[in-house]
């Protein structure tokens, strides 16, 4: 790229300050690319060692420590938002393109090389903690009354996120409501507030997902974070 940038601007002395100025923004932003994924790739081996640790005294205390750090859910759904568009923003062409043609053997074989998806697939395991965080803040609540709070804060904080077009949180905490665990505590789910119903109508697998491509079409024009699994199947 380098060496056709040299070629063009000796042909134009007008496109030279252009293209350095490009080859510059260029270099930026895979730099930019190259720290992320060592930063990811750190946070990826400090898990591993994590989860080889024997678990502590006090980790029934540390893991539902979501709401006791942020009780508010309106910005519960705002600091949601900045992680996913913190995620969203490294994902490029190249990651989504090789995905496919791995799962696709038909597809050209130059493009089947040893390529890594970082990215793709962090995402794709934001959203599984997400959920597993919202089923982990119910459960660890030995009482009735702190499941109920629990439960009507995470509702709260989805809805909110629905307001904000980040349908992908929305759809991981309603993911995490909707594990066995937690659907299954009954008497908790008679006392929650009635938002949840609303929630779940809007974001249903019914009719392939229509009433969630309602609302994303209805966001066309301004930011929005896709349910990114359905995104990545369509």
């Amino acid at each position: 790229l380098r060496a056709l940038c040299e070629s063009l601007a000796r042909e134009s002395t007008d496109a030279s300050k252009r293209l350095a100025d490009l080859t510059a923004s260029l270099l930026a932003r895979l730099t930019a690319a190259a720290q992320a994924e060592a930063e990811l790739l750190r946070h990826f081996e400090v898990g591993l060692r994590r989860l080889q640790e024997p678990p502590s005294a006090g980790v029934q205390d540390a893991v539902a420590g979501l709401l006791a750090i942020c009780s508010d859910p309106a910005v519960l759904a705002d600091q949601l938002t900045i992680a996913e568009l913190e995620r969203l923003r490294h994902l490029g062409p190249e990651e989504l393109l090789q995905s496919f043609c791995q799962e696709n053997p038909r597809r050209q074989p130059v493009l089947l090389e040893e390529k890594k998806v970082h990215f793709l697939e962090a995402y794709a395991h934001w959203f599984n903690r997400l959920s597993a965080l919202t089923a982990t803040e119910v459960c660890t609540r030995l009482r009735k009354r702190d499941r109920v709070r629990a439960v009507d804060q995470l509702v709260a904080a989805a809805n909110a996120c629905l307001r904000q077009r980040n349908f992908n949180s929305a759809m991981a905490i309603l993911a995490g409501l909707s594990q066995a665990p937690v659907a299954r505590l009954r008497r908790t789910w008679t006392r929650a507030a009635p938002g949840c119903a609303e929630l779940e109508a809007q974001l249903s697998p019914a009719h392939n997902f229509g009433a969630y491509r309602r609302l994303l079409a209805e966001a066309a024009g301004r930011p929005a974070v896709p349910f990114f699994s359905l995104l990545l199947r369509d």
